[in-house]
């Protein structure tokens, strides 16, 4: 009887550690299923997104081939193909980033001058807008540290000036 109860006990122990291992079986699952649904939002919007640059750049050089342009409409047009360009160029920047940064545990910061960065920035745009929208940086009168990932706060702010450059007409402030 003893071997019986002994028996017993092995078999609820068993089924009790098999339960507990469907269990996180199934949790881990639904985390997986969770995770893939986040990253399939993520390529619609990417594929959305890349989409419009795209259709940009079709529709402006159809224009190109079946009109005669004056110099500067093409130069304009031109100019539009290649800000698609630069527009899809940073979108896949941006997804590759994600894709890096997904696989890093921690974020390297470091101590930065804002004034420093912001100035790299201001200036980098000047050259893609090429005169096309006035800039100004208002920098402060002293030095401006902060701890933080280079690389990331770049892209931030080539995010806010990429929005505003989008939204604002040409030659203006």
């Amino acid at each position: 009887m003893a071997s019986f109860f002994v028996l017993s006990r092995v078999m609820y122990s068993y089924r009790a550690a098999h339960f507990l291992q469907v269990m996180e079986i199934e949790a881990k699952n639904e985390q997986i299923a969770r995770v893939s649904r986040a990253k399939s939002e993520i390529l619609g919007v990417v594929a959305h997104d890349l989409r419009s640059p795209f259709n940009n750049i079709e529709m402006i050089t159809g224009l190109l081939q079946q009109k005669k342009l004056s110099p500067e409409q093409e130069q304009q047009y031109l100019d539009l193909i290649l800000a698609s360009c630069q527009s899809s160029k940073h979108i896949i920047n941006e997804l590759l980033y994600l894709a890096r940064e997904e696989q890093q545990d921690t974020l390297p910061l470091e101590k930065l001058d804002l004034r420093d960065l912001l100035q790299e920035v201001e200036q980098d745009w000047h050259a893609q807008l090429q005169g096309s929208r006035n800039l100004t940086l208002h920098q402060a009168p002293a030095p401006l540290y902060a701890h933080l990932n280079k690389e990331r706060f770049v892209r931030v702010m080539n995010n806010l000036l990429s929005n505003a450059v989008k939204f604002t007409p040409a030659h203006s402030n």
